[in-house]
């Protein structure tokens, strides 16, 4: 006689269905153990390092409106500032010198393009009048003199 709870039985979780939870068993041979351990580990640095690679590339992308509004802003502020600390003198010149704040680089309209050049000539001139001398003499040159700079 046939036991009815086994024909009634739909399991969701595919258990009759084969061998589905030996992927996450480890092996009973030591040798296969450390090679299934191995590969385990490795799978889950691949999967580690991709999250943070994807979590940088989405991170460290700025619109250039973005960074336009983030130099007004920062230009602002640096203005009314006395002087300007060498370490955040240089951070101002590395922020100036990335790609995407620079509208000659990126693909932007007129309006903000001449937005884009009135707030890095303002940081420019609030570097070169409030920064300390020695640290950034080149920065301000190329600055001045419209070169790009490199971070």
């Amino acid at each position: 006689m046939k036991n009815e709870s086994n024909e009634t039985n739909n399991s969701y979780f595919l258990i009759d269905a084969g061998h589905p939870r030996t992927i996450f068993r480890p092996p009973a041979d030591f040798a296969q153990r450390l090679a299934w351990e191995k590969w385990l580990k490795g799978a889950i640095a691949v999967a580690a390092c991709g999250s943070v690679a994807a979590l940088l590339l989405a991170g460290t992308t700025v619109s250039p409106l973005e960074a336009t509004v983030q130099m007004e802003r920062l230009a602002a502020r640096a203005e009314h500032a006395k002087r300007i600390d060498a370490d955040t003198g240089h951070e101002i010149a590395r922020l100036i010198g990335q790609r995407w704040y620079d509208c000659n680089r990126v693909a932007c309209s007129a309006q903000l393009q001449q937005r884009n050049r009135a707030a890095r000539g303002r940081l420019g001139a609030v570097l070169q009048a409030k920064a300390p001398e020695s640290e950034f003499g080149a920065s301000r040159k190329a600055m001045a003199g419209g070169a790009q700079l490199t971070p």
